[in-house]
C-alpha cells in the first residue's frame, strides 16, 4: 500500500529530450450585455437652462452607477453562461466565480454545519492538495460573526492594539496560507469562497467607458 511518486532523474551531459510543452487551454467565456437604464428629461425641460435639471441629471447617474455596481457584483459572483453565443434574438451571458469554481474541478462544499476554523482548515486543505494557495476569503455579512467569534486562542494582538471587539481581516489556516477576508452584501447566505485573487481580475465593461446615449 506504498504511495510512490516518479521523479526526473537524468544522465550526465543528457541531450534535451522530448517537447513536452502543453498547449495553453482557451477555456470559453461570453461577455454580458449589462444596461444601466433610461434617464427621461425632455427637451423642454434641458431649454428651461434650469439648475436643478443639471443636478438631477448627475443624481439619476450616480444612481444608475450604484446600481449597475450591485449587478456587476453579484454577475461576478453567481453569472451563469447562457448556452446561446447571443445575438440580436437570443441574450447571453457569463459564468461568475461560483460558477468557474463548481465547472472546472474546484473544491465544493454543501454540507450543513456551522462556520468553524476546523471546517476552514479541512476546505483550505482539499485546496492545497489541488496545488493551489488561497489568499482570499469572501463571504456575506451573516458569516461575519462566525469569522469574528473563532476561538481566542487561535488570536494573536498587537501590543499597540487598544480597542475592544473583533473584527478578523486575516485568517491564518492551517496550511501555512493567510486568507484576507472580504465582506460583500451580495454574497447569499452561507456562502463562502475561498479562491487565489492572482488568478481572478474582474473586467467590467472591458477596459471601455461607460457612456450615455442621447436618444
Amino acid at each position: 500500500n506504498a504511495t510512490l511518486t516518479i521523479e526526473p532523474a537524468y544522465q550526465e551531459g543528457s541531450d534535451i529530450g522530448v517537447d513536452k510543452s502543453v498547449k495553453p487551454i482557451a477555456r470559453s467565456y461570453f461577455t454580458q450585455i449589462v444596461f444601466a437604464g433610461d434617464l427621461l428629461i425632455t427637451r423642454s425641460q434641458l431649454a428651461r437652462k434650469m439648475a436643478t435639471i443639471a443636478l438631477d441629471v448627475d443624481r439619476q447617474l450616480a444612481n444608475r452607477a450604484k446600481e449597475l455596481k450591485r449587478a456587476w457584483t453579484r454577475i461576478c459572483i453567481y453569472g451563469e453562461k447562457s448556452g446561446s453565443a447571443g445575438s440580436d434574438s437570443a441574450y447571453r451571458t457569463t459564468n461568475g466565480l461560483r460558477a468557474w469554481i463548481r465547472d472546472n474541478s474546484g473544491v465544493t462544499d454543501s454540507a450543513s454545519s456551522a462556520l468553524s476554523m476546523s471546517h476552514l482548515n479541512g476546505v483550505n486543505k482539499s485546496v492545497v492538495d489541488k496545488g493551489e494557495y488561497v489568499d482570499t476569503l469572501l463571504c456575506g455579512t451573516d458569516l461575519v460573526n462566525s469569522i469574528n467569534a473563532i476561538d481566542a486562542s487561535n488570536r494573536r494582538l498587537l501590543e499597540s492594539d487598544s480597542g475592544i471587539g473583533y473584527a478578523v481581516q486575516r485568517i491564518l489556516l492551517g496550511q501555512g496560507n493567510a486568507v484576507d477576508v472580504v465582506v460583500d452584501g451580495r454574497v447569499e447566505l452561507g456562502d463562502l469562497f475561498l479562491y487565489p485573487k492572482h488568478k481572478l481580475r474582474w473586467r467590467p465593461l472591458a477596459g471601455g467607458a461607460m457612456f450615455i446615449i442621447v436618444a
